[in-house]
């Protein structure tokens, strides 16, 4: 979804596109999100910062995380920055920015789905998770 957005706005502005996927239309990123325009989801997700949870996390016992042990080395500064940027002050205002970009990228998939015509695509009700 962001690559073709990002090929659209280019096209408006006069460039010529050319989008590439690295597999089948469709299967990507979109496809992983079941095509739904988030707008309420305004707050990031921090890292847990408890030592309880970490502890399940660590030990495999909570499938909010999936991890690879062969793998932490490569990640461990990222992670680490990732949960610097998890305390309560950082986050909260790490919130207030990401809003802001949330309501731009509605308001902009709004306007797309209008010069589409796709509006009877949308559904504007909600989801249900099984």
């Amino acid at each position: 979804m962001v690559g073709i957005c990002t090929a659209i706005h280019l096209q408006q502005q006069g460039y010529t596109v050319t989008v590439i996927d690295q597999s089948m239309p469709g299967t990507e990123t979109s496809y992983g999100n079941a095509g739904i325009i988030q707008s309420e989801a305004v707050e990031p997700s921090a890292f847990h910062r408890e030592w309880a949870i970490l502890f399940k996390v660590a030990l495999k016992q909570d499938n909010a995380v999936n991890y690879h042990l062969n793998a932490l080395p490569e990640y461990a500064a990222p992670l680490l920055k990732y949960w610097r940027n998890s305390s309560p002050e950082t986050h909260q205002a790490i919130s207030k920015d990401y809003a802001v970009l949330i309501r731009v990228a509605l308001a902009e998939h709004q306007q797309l789905i209008a010069e589409a015509q796709a509006e009877d695509l949308i559904l504007k009700n909600g989801w249900i998770q099984l």
